[in-house]
């Protein structure tokens, strides 16, 4: 199963009041890729960006989980953080478009024929739908959605925030087949830190043993109906009703067998 995926890793930090929080479950998420590659999956991190202050946004809902110390330094700071941290900042009139714009690059960078864009963003977020500092799920899905078409881009968003699916829309059905989502919580339900990177690595090193609780029929790709049963039943952690996989049964994840294309 491992000889068929390979998988590209941005991510996005947009609370920066918490940067320890979010630098540490971004730290898991690169010692998971940093594992799996060494044992000879096809996984590499294209990007590490963390939002260095409120970037001018009020959010007036604070996660009363996280307890640890307030600043830590990020693994690697990626060379565009300045201009991450302007998107944030721009007027809601722009933000989306040049949120998209600046995904859609990285989504060229380094990208392979069929490959999974994971695109794990980190933050707070509210039971009306709101992420800290990006906007509404609802935009925010629609600027992903904008820059996976228009790049051709097969992407799994996994997104650690509070209030998970709180006014998380669904993936529009025309882009079901080459986009889906992981939610770390329910739409009533706190996240908390240092759970969502041990999860991927448990995803990551199933695919690497080939790992029937994760790909029951053996096949080499890794469906949306397979990750559901896999959040399921398999041995990883559980934490505010989460993870929770939104993707088409039918939708592949992970994986190619040469007759996927994205034809939109």
């Amino acid at each position: 199963m491992g000889d068929t995926v390979s998988v590209r890793m941005l991510i996005l930090k947009h609370s920066p009041e918490d940067s320890a929080m979010s630098n540490r479950d971004a730290d898991l998420a690169i010692d998971a890729v940093d594992s799996a590659k060494a044992k000879g999956l096809d996984i590499q991190v294209i990007g590490n960006y963390f939002c260095t202050d409120r970037a001018g946004v009020k959010f007036a809902h604070q996660c009363p989980i996280f307890q640890g110390p307030k600043r830590t330094q990020p693994r690697f700071e990626s060379p565009r953080n300045a201009e991450f941290n302007e998107i944030l900042r721009s007027a809601e009139s722009e933000k989306y478009s040049k949120l998209k714009d600046f995904v859609v690059d990285h989504m060229k960078l380094n990208a392979k024929a069929n490959d999974t864009l994971l695109l794990f963003s980190i933050g707070h977020g509210s039971p009306d739908g709101y992420l800290a500092n990006i906007g509404s799920r609802r935009d925010v899905l629609q600027s992903f959605t904008d820059a996976a078409k228009e790049a051709k881009q097969r992407v799994l968003w996994w997104s650690l925030s509070c209030y998970g699916c709180a006014g998380l829309p669904e993936v529009p059905s025309e882009l079901a087949p080459m986009f889906s989502i992981v939610t770390s919580s329910a739409a009533d339900y706190e996240s908390s830190e240092g759970v969502q990177g041990r999860i991927m690595d448990e995803v990551f090193q199933s695919i690497i043993s080939k790992d029937k609780s994760l790909d029951d029929d053996g096949n080499g790709l890794i469906t949306g109906k397979e990750v559901k049963s896999y959040f399921r039943n398999a041995n990883i952690p559980h934490d505010g009703g989460g993870p929770i996989a939104h993707s088409q049964d039918a939708t592949c994840i992970f994986g190619y067998d040469g007759d996927i294309s994205w034809d939109i």
